[in-house]
């Protein structure tokens, strides 16, 4: 049982009354502390100074009515009362039950008696009560933030029933769409306003309702939607739709992005038409290159000195390198990075078509992984592998030796490590190839430091091998 002190005002001018029904508080429990008012101006004097937990008190005194004490003033009350009569007046209990009192009994002996059990069971409801108003009170009070909340918000919001009709928007959606509250208030006007194409409509509302129903099965927000919407000059707007369930009604979000698209769809064309205008730029360099390619391979057949036919047979391979680089874009869908495994493969096969390779006897390996890599580092790289593989066909397989070449690309880290290796007769004793006079040694080297920012090895036993080792740059 609750032991605080419980305050009662007795209001009864009936002197053997109110000397029973004290009597009764004290010998049920000593939690009761009672105080006694014979009529209602005394009744008024106490309540001006203290406010009871509850009030107990006679419908008919010298100078008014007991029930006048909850209506003292214009606020609610802020005790509960239990209304007593000596006789059974129906219509005086109704008026009092109405009036704010909650109880009504007939004085008896029994009832004196009982008149603990009576008011724990009032405190009981008056508590219940309490509750409740609090409740509600704080409800009322976020609902207030939450009107104003939307009333100040940019973007146009509407609060609908459990009929999705209406019950308030902003002035944002009024200043967007044009419609009074009036145009669109119920559920019906709504899509018959907006919505005037009835295969639309049905369409948009299709896609509401599996959407509702989709958050009432997971008990989440209601999936953002994007639609046309008619507005009040019959002109269109696309929006984007954001319902969020409250207690008994639902808040829309809307956002126009009818600008917003019509900017994206121009970005789109722009970039489409700039990728269109790329793709044959890339196309005509590397056609231009393959008529450079041709021509060098014209003027070689017309010369009889061997030392200008590798001269000019060196260069035709050079180009076609920085060709492929164009070759490779042209069929990409990303124009920003070179597939490396395809590019590399363009140039060695290439190589061995213009130094006329028998396959049968010098074999090609290619171990490159699939690396996206920069249109800037494409070029360096290629031209890398061109030289190191050109190196091996002209002079590590002398004498029509069989032999096999391999390159090979892998990711470490941030790191791509180029490896080309061949297992011919190998680099001769005493060169110091990293200061050779070589063009094409002199251009590895020059392509690693400066245009890679690479390092370079070289090991040299029962063949050679190059290492390449650069950081990719994304």
């Amino acid at each position: 049982m609750n032991n605080k002190l419980v305050n009662i005002l007795l209001v009864e001018d009936d002197d053997a009354h109110a000397e029973l029904i004290g009597r009764s508080f004290e010998e049920h429990s000593d939690r009761y502390q009672v105080r006694y008012a014979n009529s209602l101006q005394s009744a008024y004097d106490f309540l001006n100074t203290s406010i009871p937990d509850i009030v107990v008190a006679d419908m008919l005194l010298p100078d008014g009515k007991g029930i006048q004490l909850l209506t003292r003033n214009e606020q609610k009350p802020t005790f509960p009362m239990i209304v007593m009569t000596s006789y059974g007046d129906e219509k005086m209990a109704v008026q009092a039950i109405k009036q704010g009192a909650l109880d009504y009994i007939v004085k008896s002996e029994s009832i004196f008696k009982d008149m603990p059990r009576v008011v724990e069971r009032i405190l009981r409801e008056w508590d219940h009560i309490v509750k409740r108003n609090e409740a509600e009170k704080a409800l009322r009070e976020r609902e207030r933030q939450l009107r104003r909340m939307i009333e100040k918000s940019p973007f146009p919001m509407v609060i609908t029933d459990d009929n999705q009709d209406i019950e308030f928007f902003n002035d944002k959606f009024t200043e967007l769409f044009g419609y009074t509250l009036k145009d669109v208030s119920t559920a019906d006007k709504w899509w018959k306003t907006c919505y005037p194409d009835e295969e639309y409509r049905e369409q948009v509302q299709k896609s509401w309702m599996e959407a509702i129903e989709k958050a009432q099965a997971t008990n989440s927000d209601i999936e953002m939607q994007e639609w046309e919407w008619t507005i009040k000059d019959k002109s269109k707007k696309l929006c984007e739709f954001y319902m969020v369930p409250l207690s008994g009604s639902s808040l829309i979000v809307m956002n126009d992005i009818t600008e917003k698209r019509r900017v994206d769809d121009q970005i789109k064309s722009s970039l489409k038409e700039k990728e269109i205008l790329l793709q044959e730029i890339h196309h005509r360099v590397k056609n231009n290159m393959q008529v450079i390619t041709s021509l060098l391979k014209l003027q070689s057949n017309n010369i009889q000195d061997e030392q200008i036919k590798d001269v000019l047979k060196d260069s035709q391979s050079r180009v076609h390198a920085m060709s492929a680089v164009h070759e490779t874009l042209h069929g990409s869908q990303n124009l920003s990075e070179i597939d490396l495994k395809s590019y590399l493969s363009k140039i060695t096969n290439s190589i061995f078509q213009t130094y006329a390779t028998d396959h049968r006897k010098v074999k090609l390996n290619n171990n490159v992984e699939y690396s996206p890599i920069s249109i800037n580092q494409a070029y360096p790289l290629g031209l890398i592998t061109n030289e190191l593989i050109t190196n091996s066909l002209k002079y590590a397989f002398p004498d029509n030796l069989n032999g096999e070449i391999t390159v090979s690309v892998k990711k470490l880290d941030k790191e791509l490590e180029l490896t080309v290796m061949d297992n011919g007769i190998g680099m001769p004793v005493g060169l110091d190839w990293k200061n050779s006079s070589t063009l094409g040694l002199k251009l590895v080297r020059t392509l690693v430091e400066n245009q890679l920012e690479g390092a370079i090895d070289m090991e040299s036993n029962n063949g050679t091998k190059f290492i390449i080792k650069f950081n990719i740059v994304t």
